[in-house]
C-alpha cells in the first residue's frame, strides 16, 4: 500500500466490507490462477494440522489467506474492526444492560490486540481484558511433538466473570476450546466466541462445548464475516502438483512480502 494512502478514506470506502478493507491495506491474499486452474502464485499454509499417518503432523493448505496482523499496523483500522464487532455483540445480546462483569479474552497474538481494542469500545459496561498465554511443557523430540498448555499468568479470571473469547480468525477452535476449559476452571463463564472472520467449514454460528459429560453448552459465535475457505491435505489431488513443485508458502505471515511480490509478478504477466 502507498505510504500516502489515507487510512480514514479507506475505512470510509470499505466500512461495510471487512475483507475489502483488509485487502486495501494489503492484508488479504488469494492465489492467482489461469483459466485452466493452473496457479501462478503459491498456495498458503494454514494453522490447522492433520496426522499424515507416518507420525508426522502436516499443515492444511489453501488458496486464500486473511492476514489481520496487517490491521495491527494501522490502529484506526483495528479500531474500526473492533467497533463493528462490539456493535454485533451488543445486537446479539440485546443491549449492554445484559452484559456485566464482562471480560474479553485474547488467546495468543491473534486475539490480543483485537480483544483489548474491543474491550475499549465496551468500556461503558466496565469491560475488562485478559490475555490467555501459552507455555511449553515439553519440547519437541524425534518421537514426540511439542507439548503446551494455556494459562492465565499476567491477567486473571474471577468467579462470575462473563467471558467473550476474541480471536481474529476462527477455524478449528482447538485453542478456543482449551481457553474455554481454562475459563470455566477459574470460575468464569464463556458467553460467546467473537472474531473478525469465521472461515470454518464446520462451525457457523454455534459452538457446542461439553463443560462436563452431563452438560453441553451452546456458545454463540459472533463474527464480522462468516465465509468458509476450503482447505486441503497436502496429498489432496487438487493441490498435490503444486506441493511437489514447491509452489507453497507454509508460513504466510512470515513471508508476506514474498506473496505480495508473487501477486505483482502475476498481474504483470496477465497485463
Amino acid at each position: 500500500m502507498n505510504k500516502d494512502t489515507d487510512i480514514k478514506k479507506l475505512i470510509n470506502l470499505h466500512k461495510n466490507d471487512p475483507l475489502q478493507l483488509l485487502s486495501a491495506i494489503d492484508g488479504f491474499y488469494e492465489t492467482v490462477k489461469d483459466e485452466s486452474g493452473n496457479r501462478f502464485t503459491p498456495l498458503v499454509g494454514y494453522a490447522g494440522k492433520y496426522d499424515a499417518g507416518d507420525g508426522k503432523e502436516l499443515q492444511y493448505v489453501g488458496e486464500v489467506y486473511a492476514n489481520f496482523a496487517e490491521a495491527e499496523y494501522h490502529p484506526l483500522v483495528l479500531w474500526h474492526f473492533a467497533l463493528q464487532l462490539w456493535l454485533k455483540i451488543l445486537n446479539h445480546f440485546g443491549g449492554q444492560e445484559f452484559l456485566t462483569k464482562l471480560v474479553f479474552v485474547g488467546p495468543q497474538m491473534g486475539g490480543v490486540c483485537l480483544a483489548q481494542m474491543t474491550a475499549f469500545h465496551a468500556g461503558l459496561v466496565d469491560a475488562r481484558y485478559a490475555c490467555a498465554e501459552k507455555k511449553i511443557t515439553a519440547v519437541a523430540s524425534k518421537n514426540l511433538r511439542e507439548q503446551s498448555e494455556m494459562f492465565f499468568g499476567r491477567h486473571k479470571i474471577h468467579p462470575g466473570d462473563k467471558v467473550i473469547i476474541t480471536e481474529d480468525v476462527l477455524n478449528n477452535f482447538s485453542t478456543t476450546k482449551e481457553v474455554m476449559e481454562l475459563v470455566h476452571l477459574n470460575g468464569g463463564e464463556v458467553i460467546a466466541i467473537a472474531g473478525l472472520l469465521n472461515r470454518s467449514m464446520i462451525t457457523s454460528d454455534t459452538y457446542y462445548f461439553h463443560k462436563h459429560e452431563k452438560l453441553m453448552l451452546e456458545i454463540p459465535i459472533i463474527s464480522l464475516v462468516n465465509k468458509p475457505f476450503d482447505q486441503y491435505r497436502q496429498d489432496d489431488p487438487y493441490v498435490i502438483k503444486d506441493m511437489k513443485k514447491g509452489n507453497v508458502v507454509l508460513k504466510p505471515k512470515a513471508e508476506w512480502s514474498t506473496l505480495r511480490d508473487a501477486i505483482s509478478k502475476a498481474n504483470m504477466l496477465e497485463s
